[in-house]
């Protein structure tokens, strides 16, 4: 074409241009026929049709505005059994309709396919699933009883008083002391009822055995809350004769007037002299309420009697998460009766002297992702096993496995830590004695709940523990209790033991009853032992909050360091590479924890920029200045042991831990608080996670570049989900990226 004459070239041009235009129509026509097929296909297409809406019907369950139903092969529902009473079914297969409904063939949880019975889908023997559940759920709530001695905060355990606000277990005057006794004529306040109902000092508060009218009363209206058949007594007694007439669930009644007995029960006189009911009974063992008043709900009375009982301490941490450092043991100004570190351990110790072997067990809880604490507690009981020579039936659970990667091997977790627990001196361990679980996501908590409803449990369990790993939120997961997180705020419907960020939050042991199947298990949460060499100790609570995870999963990278080179691990602790060759940091943290890299020599440089500001926490320049000129410092010589596995873990106590992978040896300084501890695990946590968390630092506080790369899981390689973000540093933002950007 181009050593062609002027005339072949115009005639070139004019074919290419004739063939353009020949393909430009036949695109054209090709995509008018798409279209036309899509606009046919969508028009046929049955998501595209309006469907019947589902309505519900008075039997509770699904069906169609034609009559329809709504089940399917697999779907749980409740029949109604012939001898009359409401079980658990599947569906397991649908038949042909017959005339208008249709057929299915239910299945008995629990029976054998002989006793699988085929009802029509319009049945009223047939309903959804779910009041089993709920009654089940309820049960099982009924079952656990907490037992708080007279005169103790039911949050932390310690014994309440209003004379010193600068000690623990202060509650303010005018809510330790009861109402006075009022006239007969006088209006009652609804709180004052709500004590008078409810309190469980049984009785021994003067006054409470007199009558109270109660018809010009807020609460003149009452009902049935329990699902029973409540029979009316001719006198205010349990044992009195019965009148004939009975209250069933959810029955609305006025009544007269109020009394009060030695045990604390509160007998309701009804009016137009029907007879008389009480408020509470034991059912089963336990104590549960059985009429209430109608304007205030039941539920929140209880939470009102609840909180309002607690200690100062405990108020600020469930509905402010936040307390004084006052409060705070081990930190600041101490309180007047302080509970120090050391009381925690002979609390600890003294609870061991005073068990039974044969008939009280222990249930020691481990936190995972902060394991130096937990660390202290197996070495303290393997050597109290051994200078003792007692044996406790011992099961460890290992909390916060959320907090690792979601690919982690549960099964590798519990032999490392079946390895650590020999190293510490306790007993060789079996594989039933250990559970991995998460009690934020509820994970294999049923299998805690088997143990304890086993025929061969022990009478008594001790939950213990070192502070902060999660021992009373164990507890409320097991009774079904619903709490909240350690950095949450309370909501009016939890019902739970108190958590917080707060290490030591439990002062003292908090006894709860368990009884399944007939059987008494008593469950003690016991307070958690303080690990003075944790950085905790350190921070004012709202820096430490900032170190309480609360993510799926922890955050971790993995950076390039060569000598010369340092690591500044939030504004309380600095990594220097001294010497050796390159290797691989593979940092472990929470969220909370800025981290930020430079040159050794210029490290002064940034702590005057950053520190205290973006370099959290902490959180104040003057908190980050008092820290940093108590730092010590603590040198180790890392040996690698190849690029695929980490040769060790430098961990600092209450922080994070670091994995180095590499060839050869480092030498590595590592400046921390004084009185942290600090210190190299020569068998990593985990030891692959330098393969594929590889990161650029960008330059600027907690922000990161990332390249593709390959990841290893098993032998078949994975690309990186990062991958996509960029194969350079040059397309990626001039900034970079946040951690939580990334998903490894």
């Amino acid at each position: 074409f181009l050593s062609g004459s002027a005339p072949s070239k115009l005639c070139a041009l004019a074919a290419v241009g004739g063939a353009l235009r020949i393909g430009a129509g036949r695109m054209a026509r090709l995509r008018s026929r798409q279209r036309s097929s899509r606009l046919q296909l969508r028009a046929e297409d049955p998501m595209l049709i309006p469907q019947a809406v589902p309505v519900r019907d008075e039997r509770n369950k699904m069906v169609n505005q034609d009559g329809t139903s709504r089940y399917h092969v697999g779907k749980r529902v409740e029949i109604l059994s012939p001898n009359g009473q409401w079980r658990e079914g599947r569906v397991v297969e649908m038949k042909a309709e017959q005339g208008s409904q249709e057929l299915l063939t239910v299945h008995y949880k629990g029976y054998n396919a002989q006793y699988d019975e085929l009802v029509a889908a319009g049945s009223d023997r047939l309903r959804k699933y779910g009041p089993i559940r709920d009654s089940l759920l309820n049960e099982r709530r009924g079952n656990f009883k907490l037992e708080v001695p007279i005169g103790s905060c039911p949050g932390c355990g310690i014994q309440m008083q209003s004379d010193d606000p600068f000690q623990l277990g202060y509650c303010p005057p005018e809510k330790m002391n009861v109402p006075a006794v009022a006239s007969m004529g006088e209006r009652l306040r609804p709180q004052d009822e709500a004590m008078l109902l409810l309190d469980a000092t049984g009785g021994a508060t003067a006054g409470l055995g007199a009558a109270y009218e109660t018809r010009q009363c807020a609460q003149g209206r009452w009902k049935v809350l329990e699902n029973i058949i409540f029979d009316i007594r001719e006198e205010a007694s349990v044992d009195a004769a019965r009148t004939g007439e009975s209250l069933v669930q959810h029955e609305q009644f006025d009544i007269a007037e109020i009394v009060r007995d030695a045990q604390g029960r509160s007998f309701l006189k009804l009016t137009h002299d029907r007879g008389w009911a009480f408020d509470w009974a034991d059912i089963r063992g336990a104590r549960v309420q059985i009429i209430g008043p109608v304007q205030q709900p039941q539920e929140l009375i209880d939470e009102k009697r609840r909180r309002d009982t607690v200690c100062m301490r405990c108020w600020s941490l469930w509905h402010y998460n936040d307390v004084d450092d006052i409060y705070r043991c081990g930190f600041g100004e101490p309180a007047a009766n302080e509970i120090t570190p050391a009381d925690f351990k002979q609390m600890f110790i003294d609870t061991l002297d005073n068990a039974d072997p044969s008939k009280e067990g222990l249930i020691l809880v481990v936190d995972i992702w902060d394991f130096t604490p937990s660390l202290r507690i197996l070495q303290m009981l393997g050597s109290y096993f051994r200078s003792r020579e007692v044996e406790f039936e011992l099961k460890i659970i290992i909390n916060k496995v959320d907090l690792l990667p979601e690919e982690t091997s549960r099964g590798r977790i519990m032999a490392w830590l079946m390895t650590r627990a020999e190293e510490c001196g306790l007993p060789k361990l079996k594989t039933q004695d250990i559970t991995a679980l998460s009690c934020k996501l509820r994970d294999n908590i049923k299998t805690v709940g088997e143990m304890l409803t086993n025929r061969k449990a022990m009478d008594t369990y001790y939950i213990m523990g070192a502070a902060n790993v999660g021992k009373s939120s164990l507890i409320n997961r097991i009774c079904m209790r619903q709490g909240k997180l350690a950095n949450e705020k309370a909501s009016s419907v939890q019902d739970g033991f108190l958590v917080s960020a707060l290490p030591g939050t439990t002062l003292q042991p908090l006894p709860m009853k368990f009884q399944p199947g007939g059987r008494d298990v008593t469950i003690i949460d016991m307070p958690g032992v303080f690990d003075a060499g944790s950085v905790f100790g350190k921070l004012v609570f709202e820096d430490m909050k900032e170190l309480v995870p609360q993510l799926k999963e922890g955050v971790r990278f993995t950076l390039k360091m060569q000598a010369g080179e340092s690591l500044y691990l939030g504004g309380l602790a600095r990594m220097d590479v001294v010497d050796g060759l390159p290797f691989h940091f593979t940092c472990f943290r929470p969220k909370g924890m800025k981290v930020h890299m430079c040159k050794t020599r210029e490290s002064r440089k940034a702590e005057r920029s950053f520190g205290g500001k973006t370099l959290t926490p902490p959180k104040t320049v003057d908190r980050f200045e008092e820290l940093r000129s108590t730092w010590v410092q603590h040198s180790f010589s890392c040996k690698g042991a190849g690029w695929n596995n980490a040769g060790c873990d430098i961990v600092v106590s209450g922080l994070c831990w670091i994995a180095v992978t590499g060839c050869g040896t480092s030498t590595v300084d590592v400046w921390a608080p004084e009185g942290v501890d600090v210190y190299v695990r020569e068998d990593p946590l985990m030891p692959h996670e330098a393969r594929w968390t590889r990161v650029y630092y960008s330059g600027h506080v907690d922000l990161f570049d990332v390249q593709g790369s390959k990841r290893y899981q098993g032998d078949t390689p994975l690309r990186n989900k990062a991958h996509n973000l960029g194969k350079n540093r040059k397309e990626l933002s001039k900034k970079g990226r946040g951690l939580e950007d990334f998903r490894w």
